[in-house]
């Protein structure tokens, strides 16, 4: 998938959110996917994505990973496995 489509949605894993079925999960998935079932979502669907550059896009993605990661108790593993599936995601960290 390309940077420019890839949006991620997921539902942070906190006491408020520990019955929902997706609590603690990310996906990275297409702006058009049924993503209701998720709390959360950023990327392909926010305002400026577009006209962001691969870099620009690519800077945003770790962030995002990072407080997923450190405020929404997602495991890194997880975040990480999905972001890989985003072209040219891995080759940004070098």
């Amino acid at each position: 998938m390309q940077s420019i489509d890839a949006m991620l949605v997921w539902t942070p894993n906190h006491p408020h959110t520990e019955d929902d079925a997706t609590a603690g999960k990310v996906k990275v998935v297409t702006s058009d996917t049924d993503d209701r079932a998720y709390l959360c979502s950023a990327g392909a669907c926010d305002i400026g994505w577009d006209a962001m550059s691969d870099s620009e896009r690519f800077k945003q993605l770790h962030e995002l990973a990072e407080d997923m990661i450190d405020n929404d108790n997602i495991p890194r593993e997880a975040v990480y496995a999905e972001l890989d599936k985003i072209d040219g995601f891995r080759a940004s960290f070098r």
